[in-house]
């Protein structure tokens, strides 16, 4: 997934949130946030959410994802 994620940032200056729940199995904690830095740009976040899972938008805490994202896409973009 971070793969195609830094070809659209790259090459069509896509911001990009990026969320993931607090404790995964697939990968370790420090290599994703490693790969999120090598991703190219500044319109990018990366949020850590505990209390979540896949199915977040409609889990008990899913306002920490709502807030987070609103509040990203909130956020006033760069002056060109």
């Amino acid at each position: 997934m971070l793969r195609s994620a830094e070809h659209l940032v790259h090459k069509h200056g896509i911001r990009l949130f990026l969320w993931e729940k607090h404790r995964t199995d697939v990968a370790r904690q420090e290599d994703l946030t490693a790969r999120f830095r090598e991703i190219p740009g500044s319109e990018k976040q990366y949020v850590l959410l505990p209390g979540l899972g896949h199915t977040a938008l409609i889990e008990r805490n899913r306002h920490l994802l709502t807030h987070a994202l609103l509040t990203f896409l909130e956020a006033p973009g760069p002056a060109w």
